[in-house]
């Protein structure tokens, strides 16, 4: 088979398409790869990561753009160009999406080469761009129920969100080795998404020092926080130093480290899915950008009884280490959670969405 992956600017983008082409490569030695997406680092990086050959193009926001909505639309257009002659070189048999704006090129360049195109929506309220993205895909799998009522009636098949080969071998041992935590102390895993989150950084510093008498902490800043968070890290007493670890973002052994937490304080994107399959409450601070798709995402696990929403505008220093203390002196409660947590769980997410594109492909040979 040969597939093209169409995704990036985020690793809720990039991680789940992936997911799915590492899935496929267990069935099919000679699986041939294109990824194409923005000219992020993280996007090269990723996709390099997983062994794809990638291509960078000038993707650029539409939605929100304001006064540069003409200049964006100009650099999408020529990057949808570029993302054509790229599709018409390697001649995919099918393309999978991972939506966002850095998908849109790859995604419109294949219904334009006569690819079948499969979106992979992974918002219980997706964003513009999904929905644009929808328009020309023959298929689009979502992660949740919700997420199936908003496409007007599209084609879609409810998989769950694919998330990568680590989860189906998770080891909490392994993490709490690698980060030196004792088994008998709570972890706590305080992240914001693959560039962090600011909100949650700065409410988290001034109580830092009282939550790490209560836990250990991993804290994933980003890149752009991680020089603070250290620099907080190198100011703390003795007796809490080695209680906190402080990383701009964790690739290898993630699925390991919420395997090991306790509870984990978060946004609301892609994250859920990595949560509920993980089995791992989470107290949810919902980003209001993008169209609030977060929001959403957060009230869905919220209502299931498997995260807290903690909105961002009550977003203070006190509310998050009230909340977090509050779960985590309640173990009762925080064992609710992780069931119903577990109950969402789609483990299979990535064999049933390659199902479909070993279908989809077939289907086009046989025609």
């Amino acid at each position: 088979m040969r597939l093209l992956l169409c995704g990036g600017a985020t690793a809720g983008h990039i991680f789940p398409i992936t997911a799915v082409a590492a899935e496929l490569a267990t069935r099919d030695a000679n699986l041939a790869v294109l990824a194409i997406g923005g000219r992020r680092e993280l996007d090269q990086r990723l996709f390099g990561d997983a062994g794809h050959p990638f291509l960078a193009t000038s993707a650029a926001p539409v939605v929100g753009a304001g006064a540069r909505l003409p200049w964006n639309l100009l650099k999408t257009s020529s990057a949808t160009i570029a993302a054509l002659r790229a599709i018409r070189r390697f001649k995919p048999d099918v393309a999978l999406s991972g939506g966002g704006y850095a998908s849109i090129p790859g995604s419109i360049a294949s219904r334009l080469g006569g690819v079948p195109l499969v979106l992979q929506a992974n918002d219980v309220q997706p964003g513009r761009a999904a929905l644009l993205i929808a328009r020309f895909a023959r298929l689009i799998t979502v992660a949740c129920q919700p997420a199936a009522l908003v496409f007007g009636g599209r084609p879609t098949a409810i998989t769950g969100l694919p998330l990568r080969p680590g989860f189906r071998q998770a080891d909490a041992a392994r993490s709490r080795a690698r980060f030196n935590i004792p088994s008998d102390r709570p972890l706590l895993v305080v992240m914001g998404g693959s560039q962090g989150a600011r909100a949650i950084n700065l409410a988290l510093g001034p109580v830092l020092d009282r939550l790490l008498r209560r836990a250990h902490i991993v804290h994933l800043a980003g890149a752009v926080g991680l020089d603070t968070a250290t620099a907080i890290r190198d100011s703390l007493p003795d007796t809490s130093r080695n209680a906190y670890t402080p990383l701009a973002f964790l690739g290898d052994g993630f699925a390991d480290l919420l395997a090991a937490a306790d509870l984990a304080v978060a946004r609301s994107g892609g994250s859920i899915h990595e949560f509920t399959a993980s089995a791992l409450p989470s107290l949810l601070i919902p980003g209001g950008f993008a169209g609030g798709h977060q929001v959403a995402n957060a009230r869905w696990l919220e209502a299931a009884g498997a995260a807290l929403v903690l909105a961002e505008p009550d977003l203070t220093a006190n509310t998050l280490f009230e909340s977090i203390t509050g779960l985590l002196d309640d173990r009762e409660h925080l064992a609710r959670m992780a069931t119903a947590a577990e109950f969402l769980g789609r483990p299979d997410a990535a064999a049933r969405v390659a199902d479909i594109l070993v279908d989809i492909a077939a289907s086009r040979k046989a025609a």
